[in-house]
């Protein structure tokens, strides 16, 4: 990952998809913290408007990394700065981060959240909740979920 930062910093120009690796290969590598901090960065004004990919990334960072504010920060700026309509990625990010987190209620309301406005109907919701449930060994909550 350092000789990609070195790269990447050393770009004369940017663009959404250099920021949105960059941010990614830190999460896959387990540096959750450094990918949050360059999306921040992004955001502040050195880098171009995040997409929604660039969202799943960092979500997907926060979750691996256990990092549980700073995901609900990122899932709200979606939304709320960019004017973005979360996907199933999104959703299955945040279920993820919960579920990893051990905040298994959290997610099953999260789930139910989005059934409510009709956009609970991925399988991929209701397959990481059961890896959650697996995980955490909630094993009767898993078996409420199958049904």
């Amino acid at each position: 990952v350092g000789k990609a930062r070195e790269v990447f910093d050393k770009m004369k120009e940017t663009n959404v998809a250099a920021w949105t690796a960059m941010i990614s290969a830190y999460g896959s590598h387990g540096d959750g913290k450094e990918a949050v901090d360059l999306f921040n960065k992004m955001e502040d004004d050195y880098g171009p408007v995040p997409n929604d990919v660039t969202f799943v990334a960092v979500l997907s960072a926060c979750a691996h990394a256990g990092l549980v504010e700073e995901g609900r920060s990122v899932y709200k700026r979606l939304t709320e700065s960019y004017g973005l309509i979360p996907k199933v990625e999104h959703h299955v990010c945040m279920i993820d981060l919960f579920g990893r987190a051990g905040f298994l209620d959290e997610a099953y309301r999260f789930i139910h959240q989005l059934d409510a406005i009709g956009k609970a109907t991925s399988t991929a919701l209701w397959t990481a909740m059961l890896g959650a449930c697996k995980m955490h060994r909630s094993y009767d909550l898993g078996v409420d979920i199958a049904k």
